[in-house]
């Protein structure tokens, strides 16, 4: 996740030919800094044991910042529904010879109804309407844009977690909640600005 806005910011700035200007560099890694450290707090660690994993989840952030950019073009041709409907027909042929034995063994009737609610929750809102809002945001505001919201998801989580008394909120998190804003507000404003008419960069 932390490194997702990093990558899109790199490929975004290549793709238009164009170098990222001081202070957008500054402030996206000021942001990524101030989720790295509050992540930690709410209990996340890294270590040698967890080195492959972290791996992946790196190299899954680098194949997505490279959606995030490619599918800016596709946003000029197709609407948001269309490109998703592909973009999961395509998953599922990938992802079919990996999970289809697991599925061909999951008894079904024994997962409970609150179980398999939450199921659909993960599989509808955060995978197939999350995919939608982002090509439709995208379209209206370019990738490195779009990608920047990402570091809110830390500051969200920690929020939703003080509301369900399953974390407390310190001076510290505090202060990191407002330095991931104000980076991220500040690195909105130097980002790549696109015309929604014809996809191409705004130089004005």
């Amino acid at each position: 996740m932390l490194f997702t806005p990093l990558f899109v910011g790199i490929f975004d700035h290549l793709r238009v030919k164009k170098w990222p200007k001081l202070i957008f560099s500054i402030s996206i890694i000021i942001a990524a800094i101030s989720c790295f450290f509050l992540i930690t707090s709410n209990g996340a660690k890294f270590s040698s044991k967890t080195i492959w994993g972290d791996i992946w989840v790196a190299i899954n952030a680098m194949l997505y910042a490279v959606y995030l950019v490619r599918v800016k073009n596709l946003t000029q041709h197709y609407k948001p529904i269309t490109i998703n409907k592909w973009t999961f027909t395509f998953g599922l042929i990938f992802i079919t010879p990996v999970g289809l034995p697991s599925v061909v063994h999951t008894s079904f009737a024994s997962i409970p109804t609150d179980i398999g609610i939450k199921i659909a929750y993960i599989l509808f809102f955060t995978s197939f309407l999350v995919y939608l809002l982002n090509a439709f945001a995208v379209k209206k505001a370019g990738p490195t844009l779009a990608g920047l919201y990402i570091y809110l998801q830390p500051l969200l989580a920690t929020f939703i977690a003080f509301l369900l008394n399953t974390d407390e909120i310190s001076g510290q998190k505090i202060q990191l909640m407002l330095l991931v804003l104000l980076a991220t507000f500040t690195a909105t404003r130097f980002t790549p600005k696109y015309d929604n008419q014809t996809g191409k960069i705004d130089e004005s």
